[in-house]
C-alpha cells in the first residue's frame, strides 16, 4: 500500500492523482482544486510521486496524502493495479481526477477495477491524443469524463481520436484565479536589477516547450532599435546553460537577467510592465491569466490557448507564431506607452473578473465530481 496520512472529513470522497515529480501549472491545479474542495467539506486526498512537490506542499496545508510511483510499465504489473485497487477500495474513493497519461493509464484501470464512480481526466496541453487502441480504451471504455481546460485543448487533443457521446462526456473548464487571495499576497518581490527602463517579464520552466530562445531573439532586436528594457527570466530547466550561452551570444548580458525559480510569482508579476510569454503549446496557461489579474499587459504568440487568455488589442497583444518583427513591434509599442500599458492592463483584470474567477471554476468541477 502507498504510504498515507488520513484527514477525515464529510462530503464526497475525492481523490487528486497527479504523480509527476516536479511542480508545474498541473501541479499548481490540482494543489489549489484539493484545498478548495477541502474547504467545501469533502474528504479529499492527493495521490502524488514520492517526495514530490505536490505531495510536500499538500501535507504542508494538512492535506491527506499518498505517495506513490509510477512508470511507463506500471499499467502491465498487477502488483502496482493491485495496490492502487486496494487504495481506491479502502479509501471508499467516489471520484477521481488524474492529471497525466501514466497516472491515466494505471490510475484509471486500478479506479474502473475499483468500482469508482466518476473517473475523469483533466487535460492542461493542447496536444493531439493518438488514435490507439489502449487511448480508445482509456477514453471511451475506462473514463466517465475528460475535462479540456481550454477551447484549443479541446479541439487538438481530439484531433485524431473519436470519442463516444462527447456531449455528455467532455466538458471544458478552464483555469481560474482565486482573486482575493492573489490581492491579498504580501508585497515581497525578488532582488532584481533596478533602473529605470521598462520590465519585461517571462515566467516558465526553461524548456523547448516555452519558445524562450525567441524572447532573446526580440530583446536583441530591440536592442538593436534603440529601445531601452529590462528582460526578467524566472523559472529553470534543462535549459538554463543553453538560453545563457544564447544571451551571451547575442550580447544580452546588459539587458536580460535569469532569476532561477522565483517562489512569488505574484510580486514579480507586480513588478512588470510587460509580460511576455512564448510557449509553443499550452493549455490554459496561469501565467497569462495571473499577468492580467496583476494588471500586467501580455505580449504572446498565437499558439493553441493563448488567445482565450488574452484578448488582442484590447489585453495585450497576439502575434503570429514565428514572427519575431511583429513580436518586437508590439512589444515596443508597449514599452514606449505607459497610458497603452495601464489601459491594456486595466482590461486585463477586467477580463479576470468576469471570466475567470477560481470559485466559479470550482463550482463547475463539484457539479461534475458530484453527478
Amino acid at each position: 500500500m502507498p504510504s498515507t496520512s488520513v484527514l477525515p472529513s464529510p462530503g464526497r470522497r475525492i481523490c487528486f492523482f497527479n504523480t509527476t515529480p516536479f511542480w508545474g501549472g498541473g501541479e499548481k491545479w490540482h494543489l489549489e482544486a484539493a484545498l478548495r474542495f477541502r474547504n467545501r467539506g469533502h474528504d479529499v486526498v492527493v495521490l502524488g510521486h514520492p517526495g514530490s512537490p505536490l505531495v510536500l506542499k499538500a501535507r504542508d496545508h494538512g492535506l491527506a496524502t499518498a505517495e506513490f510511483g509510477l512508470g511507463n510499465a506500471s499499467a502491465l504489473n498487477p502488483a502496482i493495479l493491485w495496490r492502487l485497487v486496494r487504495f481506491f477500495h479502502d479509501r471508499r474513493i467516489e471520484a477521481v481526477v488524474f492529471n497525466g497519461p501514466l497516472d491515466l493509464k494505471a490510475g484509471g484501470l486500478a479506479a474502473l477495477m475499483a468500482g469508482v464512480p466518476r473517473r475523469v481526466y483533466r487535460r492542461g496541453l493542447a496536444l493531439p491524443t493518438r488514435n490507439r487502441w489502449t487511448n480508445r480504451y482509456l477514453f471511451n471504455r475506462v473514463l466517465t469524463h475528460i475535462v479540456p481546460n481550454s477551447l484549443a485543448t479541446k479541439r487538438i487533443m481530439f484531433r485524431d481520436l473519436v470519442v463516444t457521446d462527447p456531449d455528455e462526456r467532455i466538458r471544458v473548464i478552464t483555469n481560474g484565479i482565486d482573486l482575493e487571495a492573489f490581492d491579498a499576497r504580501p508585497f515581497n518581490p525578488p532582488e532584481v536589477p533596478a533602473g529605470p527602463a521598462p520590465r519585461l517579464v517571462n515566467v516558465g520552466r526553461l524548456t523547448a516547450q516555452k519558445g524562450q530562445e525567441i524572447l532573446l531573439e526580440v530583446a536583441r532586436r530591440l536592442k538593436d532599435e534603440g529601445v531601452e528594457f529590462q528582460l526578467l527570466i524566472a523559472g529553470e530547466g534543462e535549459r538554463r546553460a543553453e538560453l545563457t550561452a544564447l544571451a551571451r551570444d547575442l550580447d544580452l548580458q546588459d539587458r536580460v537577467e535569469f532569476l532561477g525559480f522565483v517562489e512569488d510569482v505574484t510580486s514579480l508579476l507586480r513588478q512588470a510592465d510587460v509580460f511576455v510569454f512564448t510557449s509553443r503549446w499550452e493549455g490554459m496557461s496561469n501565467a497569462l491569466l495571473e499577468a492580467a489579474a496583476a494588471a500586467t499587459p501580455v505580449v504572446t504568440v498565437d499558439t493553441t490557448s493563448n488567445g482565450e487568455a488574452v484578448i488582442d488589442g484590447e489585453t495585450g497583444f497576439v502575434v503570429p507564431a514565428g514572427d519575431t518583427e511583429a513580436f518586437a513591434a508590439r512589444l515596443r509599442a508597449l514599452v514606449e506607452d505607459p497610458e497603452l500599458r495601464a489601459r491594456m492592463g486595466a482590461a486585463g483584470r477586467r477580463l479576470v473578473e468576469g471570466s475567470f474567477r477560481l470559485d466559479r471554476k470550482m463550482d463547475e468541477w463539484e457539479r461534475l465530481l458530484s453527478g
